[in-house]
Formats: structure tokens, C-alpha cells, sequence
């Protein structure tokens, strides 16, 4: 449905059919709020669908019961159905995001895990791995120490509820404080509705209690023959039928699972969990691939790597996680089609038809919050960067300026929801802090103008070139662009979106590094105020990290320096919050990249987990000393990366020479030889290679750190 709406949208512009403009704009709207809606859905399942699997041991059941064999399908169908039926009957008018579908997702996941047998349950230490490998922010908080008991590690669901619950919550990003309101108030009245009505038949036997819901054995039976869970399922999908007719739901969420045709046999549960199949390769491509898994992995910690690194299914999701599964998407969707109409064709009739009704000239939205300054009225100074742009752009590519004239209108229009959106957040009027600041409203242009570049394919010009004409600086680009992808995600077409991601990735991992960039302005500051007795952006990172459970829900701190009110004039001050901050941001996202990165290369050179953990260690120091230690600076972060498994391997004895990690190394989807064949050393000398680089530079400023990482590692 969302693509015979994308198509019809497309196409009823070009027809000669006598329809309104209100007519167009309803069904252009339609099909909008429909396509927000699936993507929401969407995202909720596939993080559903790997906690399902992380929590239930469906391997077990498939491998030893074969007269259980649909019983993982069954108890999956019927925990998904629950989950709509919250979201469409019992919780229609809540405001449905994917944070707030994650939790009633996760509480959903929780209850089913109650009511199965405790013998389908992983042990403790079983979930509290496979949720820390597979946590946004992996190996950078500490799970919290516990004795484990022999029921915990049979499966016993009132013993480690807690702790586990707490791992899932930052798996998830969702806020541990927000999950237990939602947990003990809504859902479990929604648990009291809905099992407490009748519906359903659960059985003679009475419910269990000494859980916050009661327990249901007779419904849930491990044994299909004695339970009702076959019946209970046709009776919530003619529910949910129903439900769908009488309240007209844009999207039936049904169809998630229907895709799911493995889900359930015991050929596609072990090669899943195993081998770290998708979700959307048949039984039939699962066994082709069997045969050829890699029986040479000597560590079981290697082993059990490999599921891990293949689960987040790239294919299925529709934000990335990461910059790595931005360039991973975007890498597989290359020469695809999009629905009726080409994606190419398709984003460029999204952006045309954003910017036709608006001018080069601010709005009246726009010329009220111009009038709501109290440092006066930046209409004048905004105008003439903008004028500043266009003339560039005349004297540069005059035959496109029609683009570029486009390019300012949406500009224009992502400030004013940037606006709107700060307006609500900080409920005042006065927008000074972002009107005035230069270096944001000329972000704002780089992006519009970068957006309808990559649109409409104008090869002649590069990303790097509008950074330089405009006088933007990447650390600063980077701010914005987070929030223009929060903000505006659901208005811009999504291959914009990806877009964006990728140049958010190519700062973090080069850009930045260079020595006009404020990022080592921004660390020497930070530095001063650890000396004087604080603490570094970086050591706040890890430890935000470790004590917070809300993952990254974090706003972005875009006013790099604030106007001191007892300064006269123009003076500026810099305070020493609003520098932590912007590093705060810059570093989280650097640590989950290089992360993801550092994951998916030892994974290809199937290293034991000991050494993965020293490596990333040495790659924490190094990054967390760069202000000292100069090793990034006109460098690529992977170089160091690379530098950083051959240490720590050689430490432990391990044969991996640079020619296999570089091997290794072509298999990411960000891969240039450059990298690692063309590595400044020194101002003046000739550039040289990753060898040189290692042994001249790399070597003595980390060899302490080596030697000191793997004692560190072996004293755990």
C-alpha cells in the first residue's frame, strides 16, 4: 500500500486528470503519515524479533521436540499480536514513536518469558553476553556483578528479572526509569484487561501469582495437545481483524511476520542462532549455507562472535544504527528500484514538491521569530549569506540555478522546524542562540545545497567544496546534522536521510582530524578544565555510559559558545559546559563507530575474545590521548584501527600480519587503499604506508599501553 500510494502521489501530478490541489494534497499527505507509520512499526519489529530470539531458547526446543516443532512460530505470533492489540485497542491515542513502541515491545517480550517453561529460557550468563555484545554501546559499560545461582542459569525468570531487564533497556535505548513506570502502571493494567475478560481460554487451573502478572500455565503449555495457545491465536488475529475494519489502521502489522517463513522450523532457528542467519534467507538458503560455516574457529569466544556481528539485520532496518550500516545500505541499495517509481526519480520529485510553494525569502513563520530576538532582528545578516551563496553559485554552475534556488527554499524551511521544534523543547520565544550563531545558519545552507547535489546528481562539484566556499567547519557540520536527522527524517526522503549518515561517518572518521578543525581547539580547552579538577568529555562519555540507562536520547548541544551577560560589547566567553558538550556528542558517536568497525574486522580475521578486548582498550587510550599523542591528525581512525589489532595480536602470539588485516579490511563497505598506501608521517616528508606508520610513529607511543592492556585483560 505504501508504495501504490508513493506512485499514485507521483503520478497525479503528471497526469490530466481534473483534481483539485486539496485533493493532490490529501492523498500526498496520506501517504506520508502511511509511510511514518510503517517505518515506526518496522523498526519496533526488528528490535523485537532480536530480543525475542536473544531471551527464548527456540534452538533448544526445534532441536529436541520435534513435536514442538511450530511451538517457537506459535509463541511468537501470539506475543506479536498482543503487542498490536496494546498498540490499536487497549492504547489507541498514545503517541506511538519507536521509543515508546520499544518499551511496550520489551514489556510484551518480558511477559512471554514469564509464561513459558522455564526450560526454553537462556541461563543468566547466556542473555547477559548476548545482549552486551549486541548493546548499542557494547563493552563500554560494566554488567553489574552477581553471584549466579544454578537456577539463574536454568532459566529462572523471578530470580535475574532485573538485571536482565536493565541489559534489554540499554540494548534497546529506552530509560530503565521509564520502562518500570510503563512496566507496573499501563501495561500491567493492560495485562489485567486483557487476560482478565474472558477472551481468551486459559484453562481450568488457576493463575499463578508471586510475579507482577499473574501466570498462566494451562494457556502457555509447553505441550500442544494441553494448551490453548493455537486457539488463543485465532481468536486475537479475528480480534485484531476486526479491528482493523472498524477503526480503519493504516497498516496491518501482521505482515511483519508472515515474511518470516523460516521463523519457527528448526533448520532456520539453528541456522540463525548459530551461524547468525537473517531473517530473510529461506530454509533453503540456510542449508546451502550450512555446509561452508567455518569449522576452522578454534576460540569458542570467536565462535560465539559470529552470530552477533550478522544479527543486527541491516537488511530490515530502516534508520541506521550506526554510520557503518549507513554506508552498508547504501552500498546494497545501489541500481534497485523503489516501489512504481525509481528512488533516484522518486527523491527528487519528494524535494521538488517540499520546496514549489515557498521563495528564497524567509517565511512569515520565519519573519516572527526574526521579530522575537532580543539581540535584534538577524534578517538583514541571514539575507546576505544568502546572497553570498547564490552569487557563488552563479559565478560557479549559473546553468543550474534552479537547483540552487531550490536548495535555499529548503533551507529555509529545515530552519523553521529546527525552530519550532527548539520553541517546544525550551518553551520561549526568543530563538537568539540560533539565529545569531553564523556557523550553525551556514551549516544549514551546506546541508539544503549537499541535499539537492546528491538529489540530482551534479557530479561536477563535491561535498569538501561546499564546506570550503561556505566557511563551514566538519566538527561544527557534524553537530548539525544530527539534528536535522532527528528532526527532519520523516519529512526528507530517505535516501537524504542515508545521505547525511554517510557524511556524519566520513567526519567522524577523517575529516576532523585535521588542524584547522576546532575539535583540537575543543580538546585543549576540556583538558584545562580536567586539570583544574573536572573531568574530560571522554571519561564523561564512558562513565554516562556505564550509570545511565536511557542509550543515546541525548539533545544535541549546538551553541558552541554563549555571549557572557556581564561581558560589554561583543566580547564572547567560552563556557566550559557548552565545550564538554559538543564533545560528548562527538565522542559517543565516535566510539560506537570505531566499535562496530573493530567488531566486524575481528570477526573476519576470527579472533579469540581476549585480544578483541585488549584491542579495544588500546583503542579507547589512544583515542581518549589524542590531543597528546597527535596519531589521527591528517590520518583515517581505521588506520589506527588496523594498527591496533596487528599490536595486540603479535602481543599474543597470534599470526595476523598486515597483508591478512588489510584483506580482512576490503570486506567493510568503507574500504579505500589510500587509507593505508598514502599515511602522512611528517610535515614535509614523503607520505608512506601502514608499516612505516606502525613502526615510526604508532609503536612508541602505544607499547606501554599493549603490554599493559593484555595484563589488564588477564587479571579479569
Amino acid at each position: 500500500m505504501t508504495q501504490f500510494l508513493r506512485g499514485l502521489k507521483d503520478f497525479l501530478p503528471k497526469s490530466h486528470l481534473d483534481l483539485t490541489d486539496a485533493t493532490k494534497r490529501h492523498v500526498e499527505e496520506s501517504a506520508s503519515q502511511l509511510e511514518n507509520g510503517h517505518n515506526v512499526i518496522q523498526q519496533v519489529y526488528n528490535k523485537f524479533n532480536d530480543l525475542f530470539h536473544v531471551i527464548l531458547r527456540y534452538d533448544f526446543i526445534a532441536a529436541t521436540r520435534m513435536d514442538l516443532d511450530s511451538y517457537p512460530e506459535d509463541m511468537h505470533r501470539f506475543t506479536w499480536l498482543f503487542f498490536l492489540l496494546i498498540k490499536d485497542e487497549l492504547l489507541p491515542k498514545e503517541r506511538w514513536t519507536v521509543s515508546v513502541g520499544l518499551v511496550y515491545a520489551m514489556c510484551c517480550v518480558n511477559f512471554a518469558a514469564t509464561q513459558v517453561d522455564k526450560t526454553f529460557r537462556r541461563g543468566f550468563s547466556d542473555i547477559r553476553n548476548r545482549l552486551s555484545k549486541n548493546d548499542n554501546q557494547p563493552g563500554l559499560y560494566s554488567v553489574p556483578a552477581m553471584l549466579v545461582s544454578s537456577d539463574m542459569e536454568a532459566g529462572d525468570w523471578l530470580v535475574y528479572h532485573d538485571t536482565i531487564k536493565q541489559l534489554m533497556c540499554r540494548n534497546l535505548g529506552v530509560s530503565w526509569q521509564d520502562y518500570l513506570l510503563v512496566e507496573r502502571t499501563t501495561f500491567l493494567k493492560c495485562v489485567e484487561a486483557f487476560f482478565g475478560s474472558g477472551r481468551l481460554n486459559l484453562g481450568e487451573h488457576e493463575p499463578i501469582s508471586g510475579f507482577l502478572w499473574p501466570r498462566f500455565p494451562q494457556a502457555f503449555n509447553r505441550h500442544r495437545n494441553e494448551c490453548f495457545l493455537v486457539s488463543n491465536i485465532k481468536k486475537m488475529e479475528y480480534e485484531y481483524e476486526l479491528l482493523l475494519h472498524q477503526q480503519g489502521i493504516d497498516f496491518d502489522g501482521r505482515s511483519l511476520y508472515v515474511r518470516n517463513k523460516g521463523l519457527g522450523t528448526s533448520l532456520s532457528i539453528a541456522g540463525f542462532v548459530q551461524w547468525g542467519g537473517n531473517y530473510e534467507e529461506t530454509p533453503r538458503k540456510i542449508r546451502q549455507r550450512m555446509p561452508r560455516t567455518p569449522e576452522g574457529v578454534k576460540s569458542p569466544a570467536a565462535r560465539s562472535l559470529l552470530p552477533v556481528l550478522q544479527k543486527a539485520s541491516v537488511y530490515n532496518q530502516q534508520m541506521p544504527s550506526t554510520p557503518l550500516t549507513a554506508r552498508t545500505l547504501s552500498s546494497r541499495s545501489q541500481n534497485k528500484r523503489s516501489g512504481l517509481v525509481d528512488e533516484l526519480e522518486e527523491t527528487q520529485n519528494r524535494l521538488t514538491r517540499l520546496c514549489e510553494a515557498d521563495t528564497i525569502e524567509p517565511t512569515p513563520t520565519m519573519q516572527a521569530f526574526f521579530a522575537a530576538c532580543l539581540k535584534g532582528n538577524p534578517y538583514r545578516s541571514m539575507m546576505g549569506r544568502v546572497h553570498d551563496v547564490l552569487n557563488w553559485f552563479t559565478n560557479k554552475a549559473k546553468s543550474k540555478m534552479d537547483i540552487w534556488n531550490m536548495a535555499i527554499k529548503l533551507h529555509w524551511r529545515i530552519f523553521e522546524n529546527m525552530l519550532i521544534a527548539e520553541q517546544t523543547r525550551l518553551k520561549k520565544k526568543d530563538m537568539s542562540h540560533l539565529l545569531h550563531q553564523e556557523a550553525y545558519h551556514r551549516s544549514v545552507m551546506t546541508c539544503a545545497v549537499e541535499l539537492l547535489r546528491f538529489a540530482f546528481r551534479i557530479e561536477s562539484m563535491t561535498f569538501q567544496e561546499f564546506l570550503y566556499a561556505f566557511k563551514v567547519r566538519p566538527f561544527e557540520f557534524g553537530l548539525v546534522i544530527e539534528m536535522i536527522v532527528r528532526r527532519e527524517q520523516s519529512r526528507l526522503p530517505w535516501p537524504c536521510v542515508r545521505r547525511m549518515k554517510e557524511i556524519e561517518e566520513r567526519i567522524l572518521e577523517s575529516e576532523v582530524w585535521r588542524e584547522e578543525d576546532p575539535l583540537y581547539t575543543l580538546l585543549r580547552t576540556d583538558s584545562e578544565i580536567a586539570q583544574q579538577g573536572g573531568m574530560t568529555a571522554q571519561a564523561q562519555v564512558l562513565l554516562d555510559m556505564s550509570e545511565r540507562t536511557s542509550g543515546f536520547c541525548y539533545e544535541v548541544a549546538v551553541s558552541m559558545a554563549s555571549e557572557d551577560p556581564g561581558q560589554e560589547g561583543n566580547s564572547m566567553m567560552i563556557k566550559p559546559k557548552t565545550r564538554i558538550e559538543p564533545l560528548n556528542l562527538f565522542f559517543r558517536k565516535l566510539y560506537r563507530m570505531v566499535h562496530t568497525r573493530l567488531l566486524a574486522l575481528s570477526k573476519t580475521l576470527m579472533l579469540p575474545e581476549t585480544v578483541i578486548r585488549q584491542g579495544w582498550d588500546v583503542l579507547i587510550w589512544t583515542l581518549d590521548n589524542e590531543l597528546k599523542l597527535r596519531m589521527l591528525q591528517r590520518r583515517h581512525t581505521d588506520l589506527v584501527m588496523m594498527c591496533v589489532v596487528f599490536g595486540v595480536s603479535k602481543l599474543n602470539g597470534l599470526n595476523v600480519p598486515f597483508n591478512k588485516i588489510v584483506s580482512a579490511y576490503r570486506q567493510q563497505p568503507q574500504y579505500m587503499g589510500e587509507i593505508f598506501r598514502n599515511v602522512y608521517i611528517s610535515e614535509g616528508a614523503p607520505h608512506t604506508d601502514i608499516v612505516q606508520y606502525y613502526n615510526k610513529i604508532f609503536l612508541p607511543n602505544v607499547k606501554d599501553v599493549l603490554y599493559a592492556a593484555k595484563s589488564n585483560v588477564s587479571d579479569r
